[in-house]
């Protein structure tokens, strides 16, 4: 039974009373006495029995329950309806936003027992506790494809959202934006009617899951084509070996046999080819200010120091220009460098990790525009592994870390790897190593997008000797990610010219 003041406040609310009263609303004070004004009830049934009640005070925003009631959800039947299986499964927080919601016309609408059960000083116990009773009903929930949650527009509604796109599995939860003004949807339903309230339900969003997205999602321009960059070394390099930002490149090869020679080129002359291109050295078995500045030197002038047999010395004018060269165009990265503090300067000594390494990397991106940053050689990382990590594990975590960080900040990662140690074979000669032979782990090969081995391999006489003086070397691609654009794997034969620093196409 309800009194007048009852349906005056029902239909203030926008309710239809003839929906309203399938609920069974009734004038009633809750038990225990002390309840000043009037109160309306509305049960929460169970089997078709009432198992508790939720009182209002029409006259102001008074709320109590049944001592001892069942916690469950207000309208729950809905969950079991065969005939409503088709509809979404609607959560508000209060019951009138659940009646509003039916009224708009999505009819397997429930409410929660008690509002919004989240509180930003309860622990994780707590709130789990809270929400205990959903487990009575999570099996049958889980039939439904999809779960709206229509909470109010504060902070306790995100917070609920987020609970039970949680509890609920946030793959089939969307969430209800409201106008303007708007706190809840009996409030859209007293403002703009049932129609826009059934707008507001019918657009609700997904709520949001790491990692999936549509296209449009995307920024303006990341669907262009593909950066590559090429080092214009020689036309068959350029074909084999197009350096991408967003990914990493892992180049191996016995030792002294070229690997960080060919890298160097290939980085120095993308920094020739584009003005603005910085690179990044991560320099972990030579001095930078020392070794790397005089191979840097001799390849920007073309010529040994002394000038070697036909050339004249560097003048000043050459050093003074490639070193300015060098400052603009590579930042170090080095842990036994020098930090200089109110004009002095003290050598650091920083244990070279790979969250040394990360950091570093991502402060030569973010400050100084470095866009291709190069780890020589990886075997001097010391290695920080988890408790019961294997060394093969810790690879395969680093490097997904240094992808993470590559495809973030759309710059390019080289690694030098050494491979394990190769046996020689007749007339002591040794092959190339291949790309699981590195040192460590398959995860160089599996996690990388280009993978290269840089290995002297001379022409020999009839005796199977090498030809004096003869500098051929292999450049082999065993791994491109992406054929189309970086280029298809293969061979390329290489000199060095050890005067001037750098490969040239062999003839």
């Amino acid at each position: 039974m309800l009194t007048n003041a009852a349906i005056d406040f029902l239909e203030e609310r926008g309710i239809d009373l003839e929906l309203a009263l399938k609920f069974e609303p009734e004038s009633r004070p809750p038990p225990g006495g002390n309840s000043d004004g009037e109160w309306l009830a509305f049960p929460f049934l169970r089997n078709d029995r009432p198992v508790n009640r939720e009182y209002r005070r029409i006259d102001q925003k008074q709320f109590r329950r049944d001592t001892g009631g069942v916690m469950c959800f207000w309208n729950e039947v809905v969950i079991d309806d065969v005939g409503l299986q088709d509809y979404p499964l609607v959560i508000t927080e209060g019951i009138l936003d659940a009646i509003s919601v039916i009224q708009a016309g999505y009819p397997r609408t429930m409410s929660m027992p008690n509002g919004s059960q989240s509180s930003e000083n309860a622990s994780p116990e707590q709130t789990q506790g809270r929400y205990r009773f959903i487990a009575d009903v999570l099996q049958k929930m889980d039939r439904a494809r999809q779960v709206i949650i229509c909470a109010d527009a504060d902070a306790k509604g995100y917070a609920l959202i987020e609970d039970l796109a949680t509890m609920l599995g946030p793959a089939r939860c969307k969430f209800v934006p409201f106008p303007d003004h708007c706190k809840d949807a009996n409030d859209v339903l007293v403002r703009f009617g049932a129609e826009r309230l059934r707008e507001c339900v019918s657009k609700a969003r997904w709520v949001n899951v790491a990692g999936v997205r549509r296209f449009s999602d995307y920024p303006p321009g990341s669907d262009a084509d593909p950066i590559v960059w090429r080092s214009g070394i020689s036309p068959a390099v350029d074909k084999r070996i197009g350096i991408m930002p967003g990914y990493s490149s892992v180049w191996t090869g016995v030792p002294n046999n070229g690997k960080s020679t060919l890298l160097n080129q290939i980085k120095w002359s993308l920094c020739e080819n584009q003005p603005d291109f910085r690179v990044a050295m991560a320099m972990l078995e030579i001095m930078p200010n020392r070794d790397y500045r005089r191979q840097a030197l001799q390849y920007r002038i073309g010529r040994p120091r002394d000038g070697g047999p036909n050339g004249q010395p560097w003048t000043r004018e050459e050093i003074d220009a490639a070193n300015n060269w060098l400052e603009d165009h590579v930042i170090p990265i080095d842990p036994n460098g020098y930090a200089s503090g109110n004009g002095d300067y003290e050598l650091e000594d920083v244990e070279p990790t790979i969250d040394w390494f990360l950091d570093a990397a991502t402060t030569a991106i973010v400050r100084h525009g470095v866009k291709f940053v190069a780890l020589d050689p990886w075997g001097e990382l010391i290695q920080t592994r988890e408790r019961g990590e294997s060394e093969h594990d810790f690879i395969g975590r680093s490097l997904s870390r240094i992808n993470r960080l590559a495809r973030t900040l759309k710059a390019h990662i080289a690694i030098v790897a050494h491979p394990r140690k190769i046996e020689p074979g007749r007339g002591g000669a040794i092959r190339p190593p291949g790309p699981y032979e590195i040192a460590g782990s398959s995860y160089f090969f599996n996690k990388t997008s280009l993978g290269v081995t840089v290995h002297r391999d001379p022409e020999r006489d009839e005796d199977g000797d090498p030809k004096p003086g003869c500098t051929r070397t292999l450049c082999a691609v065993w791994k491109s990610k992406f054929h189309d654009v970086q280029g298809a794997p293969g061979q390329i034969y290489l000199r060095y010219a050890p005067n001037k620093m750098r490969f040239e196409c062999a003839s």
